[in-house]
């Protein structure tokens, strides 16, 4: 079932239309070269020939003839009037795909949907569809919504459809449709409204809600969600079906009581009571309703077992109806301070953000909100931030100026400027390219099968058709270092970072992975410190650089950055491990079991944690510890060679 986000169910063309035609048409009937610029006349004067099959074989090959085929524009245009139903019908297909760029086509598409052959007029509906952006357009489908043929009315519906908002001036016609006997022109009809955005009168939406079609009660829910606080006239009959039990109709209802908003408080009893439903959709459905819906202090309760809930969606929907409730929401904060150190650094946003709203009442939340000033996300600190200068203020002498100075800003671009505590992305710079845009997708998904070779063909297809394209070095470099080729992985980083407008810092940090690979330590160590220049919070770049710190024995520079890596929100917890080998190397033998056993929580699975605690109780002299550790990474472990390794370490255990 889907989600309440997802309940939106001429006589000459032009110079531009002709080259779209060239390039797009199907393939000549007849192979061979393309025809000479002294051929265009004999094959002009053969598009007027008595036979059918002559005069079609003169425009397959014109149309392959490129630029030299311009004399014959006006000759190849007729054609779309000539007397032959296929010759048509395969001009509106090379119209279908040349799209926009032919809405001078549309008198003759229009013309053609008068009284033309099926075939013809279907293409030509398409042909209509593909253009868009056309108020003649939209009038012809639209006259054709109310065709006696089924199916000339699917097609012009779905043709409308496919022009969204472009193609509102419909919305009389798919209005009056709504009121057709038949359930199969209402169900279109409404489907159509909700493409297009137009919106339908209410009564007839609530009539709507007791159709024999389960869609069609489904689409007009939708179109009240979007109607909002006036469709408030539809909450009894929304409320009755949230009373059922159909969770495909109580989604939707439920979708539609949180567009209405306030004045669906009459709602609010039984959508609590959806909060406590077995299916995790219909719980996010109520809790989505409810966070529009007006809530007072008795609610909290309810809405902190919600926080509690196993669905993201509805932990995330509860968090934004404590945000409203804001200081009588108080009762919540150990659970939001809990929530600080959630994997997912948009729970701990709004975390943050919802002590944010309670305020001075949420003051036990300090400890750990001074702690998430160090986390790894730049939202993160600078939300913790604006927590602590709403609870505590007293604390801004703790807070790091810059994530002082963003904090400050965000408050007066809320506070001031009417703005929101919400986040913003900015979007990913476009390449030049569509086409090498379009390689780089296709490589990505052959990355993802694992067919290497496809993937590596395809980023550098895109690399050809942008050399400056440093996504797609990037990618070729992922490749690559998979194949182990590490030389050639190299060389790719190298050139993204040369080409980057911006986002250095991955390709800084996929090329210090590669000199780990090839085992360059200091080129590493020098790349991990560039990601760090870049962002000081990057947790893993202080983990990655600490292997290499190790890898040449520097134990001390090691431990240093394991620290650090430890010491964010969320921390890199397999640094435990890592920081334990460079313990017990400097033979702080205490420290690293200490590490080694938080390893084991972290990663329960790990064999390497469990072998390095069996080392380290080794050189405590307990045999017996070291034996259970040992025989604890013998069972996790998968490849011969380490358990090779373990059974000798067990074996010289068992000696006397």
């Amino acid at each position: 079932m889907m989600t309440h986000h997802e309940r939106r169910l001429t006589t000459s063309l032009g110079m531009s239309f002709l080259v779209g035609l060239l390039l797009l048409s199907h393939a000549p009937v007849f192979s061979g070269q393309k025809p000479r610029a002294a051929d265009v006349s004999t094959l002009v004067n053969d598009l007027k020939h008595d036979d059918v099959k002559v005069r079609f074989a003169a425009a397959s090959r014109l149309l392959s003839a490129g630029a030299e085929a311009q004399a014959a524009i006006s000759v190849l245009l007729e054609l779309v009037r000539d007397g032959d139903a296929e010759i048509r019908r395969q001009f509106f297909d090379f119209i279908e795909k040349v799209g926009p760029e032919a809405r001078d086509a549309v008198p003759v598409l229009t013309e053609a949907l008068k009284g033309d052959a099926f075939i013809v007029r279907y293409a030509a509906l398409k042909a209509l569809g593909s253009i868009g952006r056309n108020k003649s357009n939209v009038a012809a489908l639209t006259r054709e919504l109310k065709d006696k043929d089924p199916n000339v009315r699917a097609i012009a519906a779905g043709r409308i459809a496919a022009m969204g908002n472009e193609a509102q001036a419909a919305a009389p016609t798919l209005i009056e449709m709504l009121k057709d006997d038949d359930k199969n022109t209402r169900r279109l009809a409404i489907f159509v409204l909700d493409e297009t955005g137009a919106k339908a009168p209410v009564p007839i939406l609530v009539a709507l809600l007791k159709d024999e079609d389960k869609d069609t009660r489904a689409n007009a829910m939708v179109q009240l969600s979007y109607i909002g606080p006036e469709a408030r006239d539809a909450v009894p009959a929304l409320i009755e079906i949230l009373s059922g039990d159909d969770n495909y109709l109580r989604g939707h209802a439920a979708s539609a009581l949180g567009g209405i908003g306030p004045d669906a408080k009459a709602a609010a009893p039984i959508l609590f009571q959806m909060l406590r439903d077995p299916d995790a959709e219909m719980r996010s459905s109520a809790a989505y309703a409810l966070r529009t819906v007006e809530l007072d202090a008795s609610t909290v309760p309810n809405v902190i077992e919600a926080l509690r809930d196993e669905d993201f969606m509805v932990r995330t929907y509860a968090l934004e109806m404590l945000q409203k409730l804001g200081p009588k929401a108080r009762d919540a904060t150990p659970l939001l301070t809990g929530m600080l150190m959630a994997p997912a650094f948009i729970s701990r946003f709004e975390a943050a953000n919802t002590l944010r709203a309670i305020g001075p009442g949420a003051k036990d939340a300090v400890p750990a909100l001074l702690k998430s000033l160090n986390d790894r996300h730049p939202y993160v600190r600078a939300m913790a931030a604006i927590a602590l200068l709403k609870i505590a203020p007293q604390n801004e002498s703790q807070i790091a100026p810059d994530v002082l100075s963003h904090a400050k800003d965000w408050i007066e671009s809320v506070e001031k400027k009417g703005g929101q505590y919400g986040i913003g992305f900015i979007p990913a710079p476009q390449p030049k390219s569509a086409e090498a845009a379009s390689h780089l997708r296709r490589g990505e998904q052959f990355y993802q099968q694992k067919d290497f070779d496809a993937a590596l063909a395809s980023f550098t297809k895109a690399i050809e058709i942008d050399p400056s394209y440093a996504e797609a070095y990037h990618r070729r470099g992922l490749v690559y270092r998979a194949r182990d080729e590490n030389d050639a992985a190299l060389a790719d980083f190298t050139k993204a970072i040369k080409t980057a407008s911006d986002s250095h810092e991955m390709h800084y940090h996929a090329r210090g992975l590669t000199q780990l690979a090839r085992q360059d330590f200091n080129a590493a160590i020098a790349d991990f410190d560039e990601v760090i220049r870049l962002d000081s919070y990057n947790a893993d770049a202080y983990f990655l650089r600490g292997i290499a710190y190790q890898r040449k024995e520097n134990h001390d520079a090691a431990i240093a950055d394991f620290d650090r890596a430890l010491g964010f929100i969320p921390p890199v917890t397999e640094a435990y491990g890592s920081r334990a080998m460079s313990k017990l190397a400097q033979g702080k033998v205490t420290d690293a079991i200490a590490d080694f056993n938080e390893a084991v929580k972290a990663a329960p699975l790990n064999y390497a944690n469990y072998e390095g605690l069996g080392d380290a109780y080794d050189r405590m002299h307990d045999t017996e510890k070291a034996r259970a550790a040992w025989s604890n990474a013998l069972s996790l472990s998968s490849d011969l060679k380490s358990k090779v390794r373990l059974k000798r370490k067990l074996d010289g255990a068992a000696k006397p």
